[in-house]
């Protein structure tokens, strides 16, 4: 199945279901290629507070998600406007220039929307031409058979509503009497979720919100059902509907669209349950797991043959040889730095780990001008994570900041650096040490081998030979 690309377009601090819907996301990235996470306008119950004040806290709070959730989340949470469409909101920021951008990008974009429809109005009315490239999941409205709508995410922006479903986008609506069917306890979240850093917060701010609002423990958990819609489509069942039945109190579309309404869930229990079962599956601490480094693997590229850059007969026995041997030392949760020239990038679904690969020369030559396309593919593919450039590692990995690069030739001034790309006898230098396949039995390297070639720097490798 191909990832579904994703915007997640919340408020994060307007309730507490909507950081469940987030962890409840990053849990799904083997199907969900989450793009962003826009934050809606929104207003406190709070007079004191100002929408631009609750909309940073939201963007801190969504970092702090994700931090505990092993996702690095540069680049990845943008606000949206100080104020809403149905005030004549106009502004350009940052969450509707992103959207913008990836939208365009991608052939089809999927917005999780579990706020007003702000910043999805400001989009179309700047881009209108992008409505062919979106499908908005929103969590909204009501019963068809009421009068009109009363839900905080209808009324805080009607007219932000009226315009993206005037609009013609492909729109799915997930009425409010279906998401409250998702129901837990602080008692049963506290008995299955709490293994992990991110379950225990998400029990903790459950308990605070409780404590506010007196909700005697039961929380409905509303925003993980549009999550859950995308992931798990078969638990819930829907019909195609004009989309005059939706405007309520606005004028009507001389030749309406349809709109698909979902009208039931088979069971809030199974959504429930699918939910720990994957934030059970999330580990800890990335470096829980074992940590393995490796370069120059050239998958299916002959010319490694040709060079005698390894000791097989051909290119298919070298291809199985080198995955043999990954697959032997690492396992599926296990963390790979590849320091670049990977080869045949489909290869990435044979081997074990989650590789994050730091370009060589020869993904360069590949991106060529445009590394965001490149990385976006490789992330479909399978890949955890694609660097353009050398990266330093954190202290937490192998006791000491290092420089993970290709080329030798660019490596830290502050540092030892660990590189690839050289595959004659250049094992150590003063400034670091080569992690080249070919020096490493043709496998990745653990952090304790790492580390031992890091005590041989630190005490005294002064040339270009192991002494």
């Amino acid at each position: 199945m191909k990832k579904i690309n994703v915007i997640i377009d919340c408020d994060v601090t307007s309730n507490v279901d909507d950081r469940f819907m987030i962890a409840y996301a990053f849990s799904n990235q083997s199907l969900l290629n989450i793009k962003a996470i826009t934050i809606e306008p929104y207003k406190s119950q709070n007079k004191d507070i100002s929408i631009e004040e609750m909309q940073m806290d939201s963007k801190f709070e969504a970092r702090r998600i994700l931090s505990l959730m092993n996702v690095k989340s540069d680049n990845l949470i943008f606000e949206g406007g100080k104020n809403f469409f149905s005030n004549k909101a106009n502004e350009i920021s940052d969450a509707v220039s992103q959207m913008e951008k990836i939208i365009s990008k991608n052939s089809q974009t999927t917005i999780i929307a579990t706020g007003s429809l702000t910043n999805i109005a400001v989009l179309l009315q700047i881009k209108r031409e992008l409505v062919e490239k979106m499908h908005v999941v929103w969590l909204g409205t009501g019963n068809l058979m009421l009068e009109k709508f009363e839900d905080n995410n209808y009324v805080s922006d009607k007219l932000a509503f009226e315009y993206v479903i005037k609009s013609g986008v492909k729109m799915t609506i997930i009425p409010n009497f279906v998401s409250r069917t998702i129901v837990s306890s602080i008692f049963e979240m506290e008995h299955n979720i709490s293994e992990s850093a991110i379950g225990k917060y998400l029990v903790k701010c459950a308990k605070a919100y409780d404590e506010k609002n007196t909700e005697f423990g039961i929380r409905n958990l509303n925003d993980i059902c549009a999550v859950s819609y995308l992931v798990n489509p078969e638990y819930f069942r829907s019909v195609e509907v004009s989309a005059n039945e939706f405007l309520k109190e606005q004028s009507q579309i001389k030749k309406p669209h349809k709109v698909n309404y979902v009208f039931d869930v088979c069971d809030g229990n199974v959504v429930w349950k699918d939910f720990i079962l994957k934030i059970k599956s999330i580990e800890e601490n990335p470096f829980a797991s074992e940590v393995f480094f490796i370069s120059d693997t050239h998958f299916t590229q002959r010319r490694k043959i040709a060079l005698r850059q390894v000791p097989f007969q051909t290119l298919e026995e070298s291809d199985a040889e080198i995955v043999r041997r990954w697959n032997q030392k690492v396992s599926k949760n296990d963390v790979v730095y590849h320091l670049g020239d990977f080869g045949n990038y489909e290869k990435i679904k044979e081997l074990n780990g989650k590789v994050i690969l730091i370009c060589g020369n020869y993904e360069k030559a590949d991106y060529g001008r445009d590394f965001e396309s490149f990385r976006d593919g490789l992330l479909e593919l399978g890949f955890a994570e694609v660097y353009k450039k050398g990266i330093y590692l954190d202290e937490e990995v192998l006791g000491q900041k290092v420089f993970l690069t290709h080329r030798p030739t660019t490596h830290a001034r502050n540092c030892y650096s660990m590189f690839g790309h050289v595959h004659t006898l250049a094992p150590i230098k003063k400034f670091g040490f080569n992690v080249c396949l070919a020096y490493h039995n043709y496998a990745p390297i653990s952090r304790k081998e790492a580390k031992r070639y890091l005590d041989f720097l630190k005490h005294g490798a002064d040339k270009d030979v192991f002494a």
